[in-house]
Formats: C-alpha cells, structure tokens, sequence
C-alpha cells in the first residue's frame, strides 16, 4: 500500500506539537483526521497511522527528534518560544474555529460522549490561544481570552457531575464488564441517573460474577447457572422469579434483600450474609449454606435437605418453610460463636428429619411445627418454646405436643 507522506513545516520540540499538527491535517483522500492505529518514531524523525475514514497509510516525516517529551498541559511548547508548526494566522483562525462551536454551558449538554468531546474542543481552543500570547506578549486581548478559557475548565469539570446523573447521559453498554461499570458509577453517584444494572429475562452459565458490587441491582425471569458469584455483595437487591442453578455464592452478602419466587436449588451460600433479608418461596433444596450468618424473614421457603451446619440463624423467622431433613447442626466445637438459633422463630414449618446434634438453642420458638424424627440431641442455653407440635411421622397432626420431642 503507498503511503500518503507529508512534512511538518519546522523541527518539532514536543510530542504535543506533533498530535496537534497531525490533528489540523485532514487526509488527503476523504478528510478525515482520525487514525484507527497510530505509531511513534521521534528517533527516525516519522509518524505514521491508518486512516480510519479511508484505511489509507500516513506518514509525517520530520528531523530526528531522540529524546523527545510532552508539553505542559495546555501547550505546545516547553517554554515562552511560541511554537514553530504553526504562524499566528493560522493559530487565529483555529481558536476563532473552535470558539465558535465551543459550549459556554457544559452543564445544559445532555450526554457524556457530547461534553468529552466539548472538553476536548476547550482543551483545543485554550492551547491555541496560551500559543497566542506568546506570538503577540503585549496584546492584552488574547492574554484576556486564553484567561477566560483557563477559568472555564473549571466549570467543565464541575459539570460532569451534573451531565452524569441525567437519563440517557450514559451510552448504552457494551458487555457485562461495561454494565458493572456503569452500574459502580451509580452507585457513587448516590443511585441518579442511568446505569443501574438490571438483569430482566436474561440467560446466564457457567460466566464469572464474582467479588461485584451489585448494591441495589435488579433481577427479573432470569437463569443463572453455575455462574460463580462468590464474595460478591447484593445489599438492597431485588429479586423476582430468578434462578440461580448449582451456583458459586460462597460469602455473598444479601444484607437487605428482598427475594421473591427465586430458586437457589444446588447453589453454594457457605459463609454468607442474610442481614434483615426477606425471602418469600422460592426452591432452596439442597443448598450449602454452612457457616453463614442469617437474620432473616424466609416465608414459604422449599429447604428440603439444606446444609445450615454451624449456621448463625439469631433473630430469623421461619414461616411455613419445608425444612425436612435440613442439617441444623454443630460441627466446630471450637469457634463458640457458630451453630446458634437464639430468639429464632418457626411457624407451621416442616422439620420432620431435621439434623440438630449440637445445635444451640436459646429463645427459640416453635409454633405447630412438625417435629417427628429430629436426629441428633441439640444444646439448650436457654429457654425453649413449642406449642402444638405435630409429632407424627405422616405429619396428619393426630398426635400433638407441647415440649421439645425426647
């Protein structure tokens, strides 16, 4: 492919000076100024891109210029010698250009993408004239001019807050890295605006989720499936009808939560949080949810053959829950803290079969619970209430008791 070759005018000092003359250049072919891929060899005295209009090859050629640095900010050149790429004519008419399609109120611009390249243009302008006053030292006009652009930056990066929290500011994003990110500035931004992510009718395997911060994210008809979302934090989630199938939650934290119709069959909840959470059904069969820290409302729960093994369940409310054959019991003797239902509550819920050796009771309370065939001897530490207990093995209700079952 022949090149399309062309010479700076003089010696350039900075890299700066380059880009700027290299960005005052249309291509020759189509007129575009942009490069879909750019090298550097100051050393050897080249330039060189691909066009992104027309794909055509570039190259500027100047003297060797080993050793060569960036400007100050919002310069061309490294001291008050103006630079020698362009004559002050030309530096006129390209602060006269962009003055006129600069914004004076970057707050009232309704995207992000239009106030970047707003600030781009300032960035421009305000580089072009501080090169214009060292051209003209004595003309107090331009001195006065590149002042006012100097005090605008200023307002430019005040108003990325305000352009930041308005609907439709964001681009649309582009992958799940980009949601996360999106949905992080949010978050920080005290939850105004676009970005907060939302998973609706979505189908999710075997990807990685872990260590995010979803404080406060959406989940609607959607399928995660062995999708690994370990260590992650859902403070404040809402979640409707979602499944989350033989998934990773090792140490998520659902503090806060409110989950409806959602499924965690199979699922890992080992070492997790459910502060103040609120859980209405859902099927919970067989999830590993030992060593967790529970302080939860679960109302019509499926937790047929859960393992809660040294589980802090204080202060949780069961209600119609079917726990037939969870694990309830203590397995570390040594950490004191674990394995303890103190002030737990269970209403109508189905214990029939559950594992309870060692599990420490203090304040529970059962209430017309079914309780036949609990394998293991618990710990009492405290009072223990149960009243109307099913104690039969059909669960028919035919025999009923008011004390904890020998």
């Amino acid at each position: 492919m022949t090149s399309m070759i062309e010479e700076l005018p003089a010696a350039p000092r900075t890299t700066t000076e380059v880009h700027f003359f290299i960005g005052e250049r249309p291509c020759l072919r189509c007129g575009a100024t942009d490069f879909s891929y750019e090298s550097s060899d100051y050393p050897n005295g080249k330039y060189s891109g691909v066009c992104s209009g027309c794909t055509a090859m570039r190259e500027f050629l100047f003297p060797p210029a080993p050793g060569i640095k960036l400007a100050p900010p919002f310069t061309l050149t490294p001291d008050a010698e103006p630079t020698r790429l362009f004559t002050a004519e030309e530096l006129r008419a390209i602060a006269d250009r962009e003055l006129a399609l600069l914004s004076w109120h970057p707050e009232e611009l309704p995207t992000l993408a239009e106030l970047t390249l707003a600030q781009r243009r300032l960035v421009k302008v305000t580089t072009t004239l501080n090169e214009l006053v060292k051209c003209h030292p004595g003309d107090a006009a331009v001195a006065a001019e590149a002042s006012t652009l100097a005090g605008l930056w200023d307002t430019y990066q005040s108003a990325r807050a305000v352009v930041d929290a308005k609907p439709g500011a964001h681009p649309k994003p582009l992958g799940i890295d980009d949601r996360m990110r999106q949905h992080r500035g949010w978050l920080a931004r005290g939850r105004v605006g676009d970005g907060q992510i939302v998973f609706r009718n979505e189908p999710w395997h075997g990807v990685g989720m872990a260590t995010k911060r979803l404080h406060h994210a959406i989940f609607e008809d959607s399928k995660f499936e062995q999708v690994d979302f370990s260590y992650s934090e859902m403070h404040d989630a809402v979640m409707t009808r979602v499944r989350f199938l033989a998934c990773d939650m090792v140490a998520v934290e659902f503090d806060r939560a409110t989950l409806q119709d959602t499924d965690m069959a199979g699922s890992s909840l080992a070492l997790g949080s459910l502060r103040d959470t609120t859980v209405r059904g859902g099927d919970w069969q067989r999830i590993l949810g030992g060593r967790g820290t529970w302080r939860a409302k679960l109302d019509g729960v499926d937790l047929r053959g859960a393992s809660l093994r040294d589980t802090v369940l204080d202060e949780t409310v069961f209600v119609h829950c079917d726990l037939r054959g969870a694990d309830f019991s203590r397995k570390n003797p040594v950490l004191t803290t674990l394995g303890t239902a103190r002030r737990t509550r269970f209403v109508g819920c189905d214990l029939r079969g559950a594992k309870v050796e060692g599990w420490r009771l203090d304040g529970a309370i059962f209430e017309r619970c079914k309780l036949h065939g609990l394998v293991g001897t618990p710990v009492f530490e405290g009072d223990v209430q149960v009243s109307d207990a099913d104690l039969t093995a059909e669960g028919d209700g035919s025999m009923l008791g008011g004390s904890w079952p020998s």
